[in-house]
């Protein structure tokens, strides 16, 4: 699908109106059920709408380049797959390298279920490598109640983690 974006005159000071189109690089179907950001996808949440889409199942791991990640993460199906999410060798920095960060909290979700970062609700989950940040902050917010998790794990499965880190706001 082509998109087409318009930024009106008068939206940026000084800016005349500005349009462009873009086309998304389509997804193929990856070999070996692994995906790699940057090079199958854009994001990490691409990566998961894509087995979300496609009703993938079975074991599935997501390559996460070096590199900080600004993005919301949700995978939410009937269908689960077991996923590994695999950041860059930092050599046992936990996770330095490969980070995701986001900004959500009760103000702005509002339940247990809409407040974090990464919300699963898939099969097993393994995280390597991985930094996730909910970059929330009770001072930003006004409110010494508000409440910002980093990862929301709801099913019947494992959460297995290595080398890596979560922070957030309790």
């Amino acid at each position: 699908t082509e998109y087409t974006v318009t930024v009106p005159e008068g939206i940026v000071k000084g800016q005349a109106a500005k349009t462009w189109k873009f086309t998304p690089k389509a997804i193929a179907t990856p070999a070996e059920h692994t995906i790699t950001v940057g090079t199958d996808c854009a994001s990490i949440n691409g990566a998961l709408q894509y087995l979300m889409s496609n009703n993938s199942t079975g074991d599935w791991t997501i390559n996460v380049p070096a590199g900080d990640y600004h993005e919301i993460l949700g995978y939410y199906h009937a269908s689960p797959v077991n996923l590994k999410i695999r950041g860059a060798d930092d050599n046992g920095k936990y996770g330095s390298k490969s980070r995701v960060f986001w900004r959500n909290n009760t103000n702005m979700g509002n339940s247990q279920r809409t407040r974090q970062s990464f919300i699963w609700e898939g099969g097993n989950l393994t995280i390597e490598n991985m930094t996730f940040c909910n970059t929330s902050s009770r001072e930003v917010e006004g409110n010494t109640n508000v409440q910002a998790e980093t990862l929301y794990f709801d099913c019947k499965a494992d959460l297995v983690v290595y080398n890596s880190s979560f922070s957030s706001y309790q």
